[in-house]
């Protein structure tokens, strides 16, 4: 099944989320192309009246409480004119010279703020897709062994996965790190029901964060652990749900000086430590 689909002549449609979601989004685009055919008037729908539909479509059933679990990004050209938006699950909407779905929001656009320029040649572009696309997969990137991470990021971060163990609604971890030779730490993600609403985050029996998920089922928290500065991230659109924990490198200086290091800027410093958490009901 593949993600991007022409719409029309003009549009071509991305979605990350649930495949059969977006297969029904497809036949609500089919019965609409066809319709506005069935007037022979020569017109046909451009990329900015697709992204019109495909925003109340969403808003509608999220109105139901039967949301189309995708994210969407619509992109075209029509009479010269280029255009480019995306529709979130919940029917938000926006229109800019970038998009991404999902973690991408948080991690890719920041570099595609600082990199984007109007006269963009086509190679120029291709070299910052793969700048964000090697930035946000980065913890899934490397290859573990049963010894020691490996790959081109190995030197640069450390790395580990787990699947959390299932009771009810509530997935845990035992010994995970946030820091290589750091302590050992028990990790408890617990939901109020299947899917959201109110997520909790528990670290050696302790509640650290907690939020209400409606209408935000993927985000980013900064959090302050054990002396650490923590990048929280969750994803709750697919299966399995994702819960990763990316450590600064700054953390170092904050345990030893306090205060003093916290206040310094958080973006000033990189990544070293990935925690992943795989959680599937």
């Amino acid at each position: 099944m593949e993600r991007i689909k022409p719409i029309s002549k003009h549009t071509l449609l991305g979605a990350s989320g649930e495949i059969s979601d977006f297969q029904e989004i497809l036949h609500y685009l089919d019965e609409l192309i066809i319709y506005d055919h069935m007037w022979d008037d020569g017109y046909s729908l451009g990329p900015k009246e697709v992204h019109n539909y495909l925003n109340r479509v969403m808003y509608n059933r999220r109105n139901k409480f039967n949301p189309l679990w995708n994210s969407l990004v619509i992109g075209g050209v029509k009479n010269g004119q280029k255009y480019l938006g995306m529709v979130g699950m919940i029917g938000t909407h926006y229109e800019d010279n970038h998009v991404a779905t999902g973690f991408g929001n948080h991690l890719a656009r920041p570099i595609m703020r600082a990199e984007w320029r109007e006269d963009l040649t086509f190679e120029e572009t291709i070299k910052i897709l793969e700048k964000c696309l090697l930035y946000v997969e980065k913890p899934q990137y490397l290859q573990k062994s049963s010894e020691n991470p490996s790959g081109p990021a190995s030197k640069e971060l450390n790395y580990e996965l787990f699947h959390a163990v299932k009771n009810k609604n509530t997935f845990s971890v035992e010994k995970a790190h946030f820091l290589k030779e750091d302590d050992s730490h028990s990790v408890v993600v617990s939901l109020d029901k299947e899917g959201g609403a109110n997520l909790s985050l528990i670290i050696d029996d302790e509640k650290v964060f907690e939020v209400d998920t409606k209408g935000r089922l993927e985000g980013t928290e900064r959090l302050r652990i054990d002396g650490l500065l923590v990048d929280f991230m969750w994803d709750l659109f697919e299966t399995p749900k994702r819960f990763i924990f990316l450590t600064r490198e700054f953390s170092f200086h904050t345990k030893a000086f306090g205060e003093l290091g916290y206040q310094n800027d958080w973006e000033d410093s990189e990544h070293v430590n990935a925690l992943e958490i795989l959680a599937d009901f």
